[in-house]
């Protein structure tokens, strides 16, 4: 029973080591174009409803079968990373060959990699973190981490959050807003991390950077193409990792109680997307106010679990990157 609820989060490992097998060969095609068909059967596999959402929800953060898959394809994505510059250093690719090789790349990474690191990050266990690290750093994603447990989920829905997207702002200005936001919580003293552990957070921030920039020069040591590939994967996965942030979190907003407090993180206080597809390919990050929730008891047994997105997630990417159609979509779904 638990193997068969299993194998569909098995998927991405499935698409990922297809490409590799194609990626040399005139069926380079093949791997992306999975994700695509995928997509197009997400009516026919189907939403969870109901007590389905919190019975799987709870089945893949808690079970110890999740936890191993989510550590093997952790393991398995962070190894990926390493294979597609040793790839791109040997192997000559023509030019359609190498465009939908990085294109290819960068959907597998902002979507299974990056998915799955946002999970491991949370994990009790510290090779689960160290995995969501490393896979991080793979695509240039050094403030992920420390934004993520220290800022994000401490301020979800408050003016204190970079990566909640305010009513009325587009994709743009939230990218322009939150990202320049970031840099003095992420780089100086006065932030929101803990104040025991300001310092050390800081420098592992650095660090962190540092890491990133030297791993890109070190693939311009070993081919233009590597080096080509990394520098568009590091913008890319950033920009459509914020977009899904953005995504999740347009326009709801906690009360404020007072100056310096606000109401709990509810149920309300994220978009979701109950495709079961979506959930398959995103590690379950699409089932999104769950995963703010601090503990599980407050929505455990509950009839209600968040907002749901009014299209598929890949749809609401996409509509996102177009202010006049996210707006028509989303005006009527704040009220």
């Amino acid at each position: 029973m638990q193997l068969r609820r299993l194998l569909p989060y098995s998927i991405p490992l499935w698409i990922t080591i297809i490409f590799i097998l194609t990626a040399s060969s005139n069926f380079i095609w093949i791997g992306i174009s999975i994700v695509y068909i995928i997509s197009f059967l997400r009516k026919y596999a189907g939403k969870f409803e109901g007590s389905e959402i919190q019975d799987e929800y709870l089945f893949f953060h808690y079970s110890t079968s999740g936890a191993a898959l989510k550590s093997i394809s952790g393991l398995f994505f962070l190894f990926f990373n390493c294979w597609i510059i040793y790839f791109l250093t040997y192997t000559s690719l023509n030019n359609w060959q190498l465009i939908l090789f990085i294109y290819s790349c960068i959907i597998f990474n902002s979507n299974f990699a990056v998915s799955l690191a946002h999970d491991l990050m949370h994990s009790e266990r510290r090779t689960d973190r160290f995995i969501a690290t490393i896979i991080l750093l793979q695509n240039g994603f050094f403030y992920l981490e420390s934004d993520h447990l220290f800022t994000h989920h401490r301020y979800v829905g408050t003016y204190k959050d970079p990566a909640t997207a305010r009513k009325g702002e587009n994709l743009y200005k939230y990218l322009f807003r939150s990202i320049s936001q970031r840099i003095p919580i992420t780089f100086l003293p006065g932030s929101y991390f803990p104040l025991k552990e300001m310092k050390k957070i800081i420098i592992h921030n650095y660090l962190k950077l540092t890491a990133c920039i030297l791993y890109l020069l070190y693939t311009y040591s070993l081919s233009i193409s590597a080096f080509t590939f990394l520098l568009i994967n590091y913008i890319a996965v950033t920009l459509i990792y914020e977009c899904i942030t953005y995504i999740q979190h347009y326009g709801l907003a906690r009360q404020s109680i007072n100056k310096f407090k606000f109401e709990s993180i509810q149920l309300n206080h994220s978009w979701n997307c109950f495709y079961k597809t979506s959930a398959y390919m995103h590690y379950m990050m699409p089932v999104h106010s769950m995963h703010h929730m601090l503990n599980d008891r407050d929505w455990r047994d509950d009839q209600f679990y968040g907002k749901e997105m009014p299209k598929p997630f890949a749809t609401m990417m996409l509509t996102a990157w177009i202010p006049s159609l996210w707006f028509k979509m989303m005006e009527n779904k704040l009220n």
